[in-house]
């Protein structure tokens, strides 16, 4: 069932859920049309469509959807992680020389209408759409590596770490180590010192 701002569509047989919502906004458009404006243009009643449900009411059941981001000839979802970003240049939904006529026609006049506002629009091939994506994988491979060297500069600077740290604990040992010697060779000079003192009164008292 249309309405002038989307079209209500029905899921499956009807039984088990709801009949959702989509918005005009949501619906694909042909190349060189910006905005819709029209539903009939890109839907009529009884047509089959490919929809995603891109947001659910809890409170009323109601279902949200969107054409644009699903694949009409077989169902493909386009945007698996519903980062919901640019729309695909092509979905796969064949518009009709009648509506085609109808829609083109109606940009034109919005165009003309707004001093030319998107006269400069343009949809991208998908030449243009393959270019765009290397490139981002390019970017993300880069950071990867970049990522990669980052770990590895951690770990040389974990190791540097390490050295130093049981440098520190030996250094610590063998101070010890003096320190206890040192205490030990002092006691033994103060036991020797005693007995001679010890001996002197002896030998003085056995003179006398």
């Amino acid at each position: 069932m249309r309405q002038e701002y989307g079209a209500f569509v029905q899921l499956g047989k009807g039984e088990k859920y709801k009949d959702g919502f989509l918005h005009i906004g949501c619906l694909p458009a042909p190349p060189g049309v910006e905005r819709l404006e029209v539903v009939n243009s890109v839907v009529r009643e009884g047509d089959k469509v490919w929809v995603k449900v891109r947001d659910v009411d809890e409170d009323s059941g109601k279902y949200a959807l969107d054409m644009r981001f699903v694949h009409q000839e077989d169902g493909r979802d386009l945007d698996p992680f519903n980062g919901r970003g640019r729309v695909p240049a092509d979905v796969g939904w064949v518009f009709p020389k009648q509506q085609l006529k109808h829609i083109q026609g109606a940009a034109a006049a919005i165009t003309a209408a707004s001093g030319g506002f998107g006269s400069d629009f343009q949809w991208r091939d998908e030449a243009e759409e393959k270019e765009e994506a290397l490139k981002r994988m390019q970017v993300e491979s880069s950071d990867e590596s970049d990522s990669a060297q980052m770990t590895k500069k951690a770990k040389k600077v974990k190791k540097k770490l390490e050295k130093q740290k049981k440098k520190l604990e030996q250094l610590k040992q063998l101070s010890e180590q003096k320190d206890s010697k040192n205490k030990e060779n002092k006691g033994k000079e103060k036991k020797g010192k005693k007995e001679k003192k010890e001996k002197k009164k002896k030998s003085a008292s056995d003179d006398s």
